[in-house]
């Protein structure tokens, strides 16, 4: 009896977007799982410093400009950009080559009916710790972090 195979393939853009989808809800998931004077931080930057003041990139000010016209109002802190931008590492490298195109198709496919998230099924967020993240981690240490906390006094007092 012949099996017949069905071919892989998802498209650039489809792969590019799961890729995109799959790094927003990673750091969506990690957010929460900082040491308790991250979050404090993260809260102060959230709650008291006007983010869009302190954007100076011409890219990121662009592409802050084009989810704002789609409708987001969230201004990402630095360690939420810094964590998207690792994400998306991480993710590509582990799915962009033949094995990772196949598992993230098998996952499309049990995933029809959108029940779970693609990162629920795929259990990337249990399998990369927060101290694999080196950026992150670096960023997130007492040392950095006692000089956010001053920046971010800094950037309260201003915005």
């Amino acid at each position: 009896m012949h099996k017949s195979k069905e071919k892989i393939k998802i498209s650039p853009e489809d792969r590019e977007h799961l890729h995109r989808k799959l790094a927003v809800d990673f750091v969506k998931s990690k957010m929460g799982k900082h040491r308790i004077c991250v979050r404090i931080y993260l809260w102060l930057q959230e709650t008291f410093v006007d983010l869009i003041m302190f954007k100076n990139q011409k890219s990121e000010l662009e592409a802050l400009k084009t989810k704002l016209a789609a409708g987001s109002v969230h201004v990402p802190t630095e360690l939420e950009s810094l964590m998207a931008i690792e994400a998306q590492e991480l993710i590509e490298n582990h799915y962009d080559n033949l094995e990772g195109e196949k598992e993230l198709f098998k996952l499309i496919q049990l995933n029809r009916d959108k029940s779970q998230s693609i990162l629920a099924l795929t259990k990337f967020d249990k399998k990369i710790k927060l101290n694999q993240m080196k950026m992150t981690w670096d960023y997130t240490r007492s040392g950095p972090m006692l000089l956010h906390f001053v920046e971010t006094f800094f950037y309260i007092l201003i915005s």
